[in-house]
């Protein structure tokens, strides 16, 4: 579950690479029974830093508990975010002896809190390789086969797959592959 403001602030500073963007997401990992409470934010020299908080399962579609405090501490618009999409997908995790890592998702379906929701194409995997540093082994046979790396972020793509009247933007190609979408064009 994703939160954010009604004027879609945390969408619109990833969409247009701010400095000061930031995502909350609730994150429920079903086989375990557990919930945690992530913000995601952009720290120095284009890396993502994640913090995370153990969460009231009950609690994943709200800011409740210890949501405030914990936001509120990153400065976060703590009273003024709310539920604006929910991801669902099936996830494998690689790990090789190098200390590298792979997960590869499937089945993504993206949901708004009125009903709409759209499914990722069938036979399309969202693959992201983890390394700290340098390129792993399995990042350089992905380019060897002609694989690129390509930056996806389920909620601002799933945000942009539901709401196709709005412009064309740098996420067209994504969308394209992902969810078989077709950009909203106007006449004239």
């Amino acid at each position: 579950m994703y939160f954010d403001t009604p004027e879609l602030d945390s969408y619109r500073s990833s969409a247009h690479g701010r400095r000061d963007r930031f995502k909350v997401r609730t994150r429920v990992y079903v086989e375990a029974g557990w919930c945690v409470l992530e913000v995601k934010a952009a720290g120095g020299r284009g890396h993502t830093v994640t913090q995370r908080i153990d969460y009231p399962l009950e609690d994943r579609a709200r800011l409740d508990g210890p949501a405030p405090a914990f936001l509120a501490d990153r400065n976060l618009p703590v009273g003024q975010l709310n539920p604006t999409l929910t991801t669902s997908y099936r996830r494998a995790r690689l790990l090789d002896l190098e200390g590298s890592r792979a997960t590869l998702d499937t089945g993504l379906v993206c949901r708004s809190p009125d009903g709409r929701q759209v499914s990722m194409a069938t036979r399309r995997v969202l693959l992201e390789t983890k390394s700290i540093g340098t390129a792993t082994s399995l990042d350089r046979r992905l380019w060897a086969r002609g694989i690129r790396p390509e930056c996806v972020s389920k909620y601002c793509t799933g945000r942009a797959a539901l709401t196709p009247e709005r412009p064309a933007n740098k996420r067209n190609r994504t969308l394209c592959r992902l969810f078989e979408w077709t950009p909203f064009r106007t006449s004239g």
